[in-house]
């Protein structure tokens, strides 16, 4: 009986030992598969989406060279007529906040923290002062239009943002979601502009008809290089708002012309 309780309490220690040894190697394995998790398997089982958007920037470009000549050209020959009126440029519309331009894009996700889109765009422009000077009339027009395509790479140094994170809210509650779950981000464009502009002044007097004519056109092809700092917000399921500060580098030519910053302003949609 002594050696039969002995067998019996050796058998039961070798089992709890190999009972204990499969816990800890099942424990062991599990921890070294979370060590070696590899990055390129953790990307391939992110979940990309495509993005459409469409908004509207609002410029604030130098205008040096146009607002040089028309002063050399136009204010500075002319300011002797009595009660001389400038004309309105494209300066007096950047300074209102009225260069705006539409665009529209489309991208993709390409990590948990980055994404690309593709933007295109223009704007059309046309402003014509008119004024009398005793039997003399004038009627100076300034005109432009552009277009654009510019590639747009993000990063997301915070992640990206959570749509289901506004579920549920409603009115300011939802604007107080979508502020706390906005994410920051930097991104940079480089792309491609072209920009036509143009200018008529033209200066009649009765019976005489046309005293005086200029017209000039000019088109102006450039390459855009364009750091961005923004916000994504979410508004909506699938939808964000996102408002971005901008500076543009323009070249190899008219960088005094178009140079500077502007804000733009886009709604997005993930599917």
């Amino acid at each position: 009986m002594k050696i039969l309780s002995w067998v019996f309490v050796c058998m039961s220690l070798g089992l709890a030992c190999a009972w204990a040894s499969d816990e800890e190697k099942s424990t062991v394995s599990d921890q070294l598969t979370l060590s070696l998790e590899d990055p390129a398997q953790e990307q391939a089982a992110y979940d990309k989406h495509w993005y459409f958007g469409v908004g509207g920037t609002n410029y604030h470009p130098r205008l040096r060279e146009s607002e040089g000549q028309i002063q050399r050209e136009l204010n500075g020959l002319f300011d002797w007529m009595p009660r001389w009126k400038k004309p309105t440029t494209f300066a007096d519309w950047r300074d209102d906040f009225m260069l705006w331009d539409f665009v529209a894009g489309f991208g993709r996700d390409l990590t948990p923290k980055t994404n690309w889109m593709l933007w295109f765009g223009g704007a059309a422009g046309s402003m014509t002062s008119r004024e009398r000077y005793g039997l003399i009339s004038t009627k100076i027009n300034f005109k432009r239009s552009s277009l654009f395509l510019a590639p747009e790479l993000f990063y997301y140094p915070l992640g990206k943002v959570d749509y289901g994170s506004i579920d549920g809210t409603h009115g300011l509650q939802r604007v107080r979601a979508a502020l706390a779950n906005a994410k920051p981000y930097l991104s940079l464009v480089t792309g491609f502009t072209f920009v036509k502009a143009e200018a008529d002044v033209k200066f009649k007097a009765p019976a005489l008809g046309t005293l005086f004519r200029q017209e000039q056109s000019e088109n102006h092809y450039m390459y855009t290089v364009s750091p961005r700092v923004g916000l994504t917000m979410p508004i909506g399921k699938n939808t964000s708002l996102n408002p971005v500060f901008i500076y543009l580098f323009n070249g190899p030519n008219h960088s005094t012309e178009y140079n500077g910053w502007a804000l733009s302003f886009t709604v997005r949609w993930q599917f």
